[in-house]
């Protein structure tokens, strides 16, 4: 075989490489898409269909559920993964559930501050976006999760006013009521976190939806 033609068999072997690669790339994109799109039908990923402030569901819903929550307790980050898709799907966007979010400041100083900036993102309506991203963001307790920094740099993602939420947090508009908040849960008996009023009655997360079912099914 001559030079030239070896030249030629070496480009014709890149161009076949080239063409299976982007075969390849293209055929992981599509699986990447299709794997999100059924895991969306399926509810993983669901949408609350009515948000008020720190409200999701029907007002007018039989059951209500107050949840109380430290952003950086590990079964609530547990309760967000694996059982709030759930209660989203089936209870609230169902009307059947009206869900109230209490930010719970029971472990530490992180979770005073991620309280707070939840409290300002509710200042733009985007409540639940942060929430997410806070939970979705979680890396263990006092372990620098949410310092100051990572909690702008998550407000960072969310389409709003980025000054008005730094106005906010840094004026320490909501620090009191985070503190306050915590002292009524204390209060009224609610010493661990997630904690559920269903109805006023105190539920914990292994029975939640047990006990919704069963208050839907009486």
């Amino acid at each position: 075989m001559s030079k030239r033609q070896i030249i030629k068999e070496r480009r014709r072997n890149r161009a076949r490489a080239n063409r299976i690669l982007t075969i390849v790339g293209v055929l992981v994109v599509v699986a990447l898409f299709a794997t999100f799109f059924i895991l969306n039908s399926q509810g993983k990923f669901p949408e609350r269909k009515i948000v008020n402030g720190l409200t999701a569901g029907d007002p007018n819903a039989p059951i209500s559920v107050v949840e109380y929550a430290d952003f950086q307790c590990v079964w609530c980050q547990y309760a967000f993964e694996n059982v709030e898709p759930a209660l989203i799907r089936d209870y609230i966007n169902t009307g059947k559930v009206f869900l109230t979010f209490e930010p719970f400041n029971f472990i530490g100083p992180e979770s005073q501050r991620a309280g707070e900036a939840a409290y300002c993102a509710n200042d733009q309506g985007k409540f639940w976006e942060y929430h997410d991203l806070l939970y979705s963001n979680w890396a263990g307790e006092n372990e620098g999760a949410f310092s100051d920094p990572n909690l702008f740099k998550f407000a960072g993602k969310i389409d709003f006013d980025q000054e008005a939420f730094a106005e906010c947090f840094n004026s320490g508009k909501y620090t009191q009521l985070v503190i306050d908040k915590a002292a009524e849960a204390s209060a009224a008996g609610i010493n661990s976190t997630p904690t559920f009023l269903v109805n006023g009655q105190a539920v914990g997360l292994k029975e939640l939806l047990s006990v919704l079912d069963g208050l839907v099914n009486q």
